[in-house]
């Protein structure tokens, strides 16, 4: 028993973001598979629930991390993770969370979720890991110097893990906070898009995990089809896709304007990325009416607009939708602005 708990914190001693975690088998099993997931567990060493690439030695490796391990594995044993955070200079560990019975099955699905957002994705992201969500809930603010989000950080880790479910609402204020804070930081630049698409990923993965339950899938039987199909794990309604492709329509306003005058003063309609319901259905009307005065509202602005006013129609008048859930599908349009334009005739 004291060899087997040294041979545990020795050497199944993983990273997780800037936190770290024991994986701990069960001992309910047979010799035969104790034996198994000895061998197992020897392949482990220094790999991680990471869904990262590593340098070791100065050489660019993937890392054959416990995911690929473990997932063509069977259920003929479970694992506890006890995650821990180190205190007083190391000497001390600080356990965070423990969750008990995770299976090699459950294992296989994160990991096939993790590739279908990398696939649908691709180069825009650089490939999902948990540092996306980390991103979001470490600090309620910047400024601060404590982390003050750890726990619900972990409670989305352990729901993971255990395929329990998790309210997009929840995860929504903060994914808003950050993208708020670099859409007003600098005008110049576009790093709210890349805050956003790392928002997407979370989602996303969430969704393929089990993890958050979506309404439905649209099937509209319009030219943007398959891009609802394509990001569609959280556009499971009329209005959600009518705001995803209201945020295209601002931005393309935008890239005229810069085009134009140098500079985006539409972007002040976007209130800071606070529109309620009856100032999206303004703004629509105002970024026609832009385009005209620049001469340049096109075919595919008016196909855009016209399955808005389509989406809407079928919309009922109390959208349902808090303030951060419509910004949220708005700036993803915006993201993926070039991608809805791209598939107007």
């Amino acid at each position: 028993l004291s060899r087997g708990k040294k041979y545990i914190w020795s050497k199944l001693n993983f990273p997780y973001v800037d936190m770290r975690y024991y994986l701990i088998p069960s001992t309910t099993s047979s010799y035969a598979a104790l034996s198994e997931i000895v061998f197992l567990l020897e392949r482990l060493t220094h790999k991680a629930f990471s869904f990262k690439k590593a340098y070791i030695d100065g050489q660019k490796t993937v890392e054959m991390d416990i995911w690929d391990v473990l997932e063509d594995e069977q259920d003929i044993n479970s694992f506890r993770l006890l995650f821990v955070q180190s205190e007083q200079a190391g000497s001390v560990e600080r356990i965070l969370l423990e969750i008990k019975d995770v299976y090699p099955s459950r294992i296989k699905r994160l990991h096939r979720a993790k590739e279908e957002v990398d696939n649908s994705l691709g180069e825009k992201i650089s490939g999902f890991n948990f540092s996306y969500l980390r991103y979001f809930l470490s600090k309620s603010d910047k400024i601060m110097e404590r982390k003050d989000l750890d726990k619900i950080f972990l409670d989305i880790t352990r729901s993971i893990f255990l395929e329990e479910k998790v309210d997009l609402k929840i995860l929504l204020p903060h994914f808003m906070r950050n993208i708020r804070q670099e859409f007003e930081s600098d005008e110049t630049t576009s790093r709210y898009m890349n805050t956003l698409l790392r928002a997407w990923a979370c989602t996303m993965f969430l969704i393929k995990a089990g993890c958050i339950k979506t309404e439905r899938g649209i099937t509209l039987n319009t030219i943007f089809d398959p891009l609802f199909k394509k990001y569609g794990a959280s556009l499971d309604s009329e209005i959600k896709c009518a705001l995803f492709l209201t945020g295209a329509l601002v931005r393309k306003v935008m890239a005229i304007q810069a085009y134009e005058i140098s500079s985006t003063p539409f972007r002040n309609r976007l209130r800071g990325l606070k529109l309620r319901p009856e100032q999206v259905k303004g703004l629509i009307t105002e970024a026609v009416q832009k385009m005209e005065e620049y001469e340049m509202y096109s075919k595919a602005s008016n196909q855009i607009v016209e399955t808005i006013v389509q989406l809407m129609l079928k919309t009922p008048n109390n959208w349902q939708l808090s303030v951060d859930e419509i910004n949220f599908y708005i700036v993803a349009g915006m993201t993926l602005m070039k991608e809805i334009y791209a598939l107007c005739g």
